[in-house]
């Protein structure tokens, strides 16, 4: 059942029976690059024309913090393995088979996924997918070439209010809720990948998440073949990743740095220079972004203004709270050291008073007799 017309807020709030992988897909976890060579051989034997597989859906799983955009910049291709970070499960699929590959056991990535990922005329899918085809380029220096980004497509074809600009994506989940009725549990997603044995649970995870995208596809493509869509093109969802220098595709060389990753949408022209990279547009989700940076920008501005307000009246407040204790501490303290004197001060002061006031009666009382 496809959920395609509602948001994602009601989605997201409706039950959905767990995402399992089907009784007739094979699947494998491989450690040991003469067992992934055979399996892929198998699987997956060959590419350009003679392609049987149209489309593969890939996914990576990796161990600690990524590195910064700017240490990634000026780190030499492929990156040096680093225990702090580096892409522990990279895991393909196709229909009917998914291959978990543990590249901290292989050291490298298999020369047949190389082919595959490199060949424009096999689809590569996936959600968050140019985030991972940039990590296979840094870390490998694997080219990814016709990546289609899932999230970007369905938000083109349904370009809802709640569903974010596409600078941002959909979660895996959220798009099977979406297009097959099911939802991903993605507890694993931030378990511990750098322990030298993985657990069943977290093969498990990758294994169904990466295949869980075939289906996704499936029901995106079916919508998308169907449909005239004048608003936005192929370079809106689809992209090529290289290492390019001077406008032009290299290999990597001794002095080639992250700087040198590009990425662009597929059919427009390679990026030149430092700017350029792609950047998906569709004009009803743009005017969406707009408006909401705009009202943001508006808000931001409030928020400043009413902070300001709120330092300087804290600050007066504290500044004449300091001052009068200031004040009545030196008050206190000068009676505390001068009280004897006070006191004297105040008994002189008192005296003719109390007098006065004693000898008021007997002066209106004489006064009266006066009188009398």
């Amino acid at each position: 059942m496809c959920f395609s017309s509602y948001p994602l807020s009601r989605v997201r709030a409706r039950t959905f029976p767990p995402a399992q992988l089907p009784n007739d897909v094979v699947s494998h976890y491989v450690d040991d690059i003469g067992v992934a060579n055979a399996l892929l051989d198998l699987y997956f034997p060959a590419t350009g024309p003679n392609a049987n597989f149209p489309v593969v859906a890939y996914d990576l799983e990796n161990s600690g913090m990524p590195y910064s955009t700017r240490e990634a910049r000026r780190k030499k291709i492929p990156f040096e393995w680093n225990s702090a970070h580096f892409l522990r499960l990279l895991t393909i699929a196709r229909d009917g088979v998914v291959i978990a590959l543990d590249l901290w056991a292989l050291g490298r990535i298999p020369d047949r996924v190389i082919q595959i990922f490199a060949d424009g005329a096999i689809i590569k899918v996936g959600v968050a997918l140019k985030g991972d085809s940039i990590f296979c380029v840094r870390h490998y220096a694997v080219p990814v070439y016709n990546g289609w980004e899932l999230s970007n497509l369905w938000k083109c074809m349904h370009p809802h209010m709640d569903v974010g600009p596409l600078t941002s994506c959909i979660s895996v989940d959220d798009m099977a809720r979406l297009l097959i009725g099911r939802r991903v549990d993605k507890s694993e997603q931030n378990s511990h990948w750098g322990d030298t044995i993985l657990s069943e649970e977290q093969i498990r995870y990758a294994i169904l998440d990466a295949y869980i995208l075939l289906p996704i596809y499936h029901a995106v493509r079916r919508e998308y073949d169907s449909g005239v869509w004048p608003l936005f093109d192929t370079s809106a969802f689809a992209f090529n990743v290289d290492i390019v220098e001077n406008g032009l595709v290299v290999q990597p060389g001794p002095q080639t740095k992250g700087s040198a990753v590009r990425v662009w949408g597929v059919g427009q022209p390679i990026p030149v220079g430092d700017g350029g990279d792609w950047a998906p547009t569709h004009p009803v989700l743009d005017s969406y972004r707009t408006g909401i940076c705009s009202d943001c920008r508006t808000l931001a501005t409030r928020r400043f203004i009413t902070k300001e307000v709120k330092i300087v009246a804290t600050s007066v407040y504290t500044f004449i709270a300091h001052i009068l204790t200031f004040s009545w501490f030196r008050i206190c303290r000068f009676v505390y050291v001068y009280y004897v004197e006070l006191l004297v001060i105040l008994s002189i002061l008192a005296v003719p008073a109390i007098a006065r006031v004693m000898y008021m009666p007997l002066l209106l009382w004489g006064t009266r007799l006066e009188t009398r």
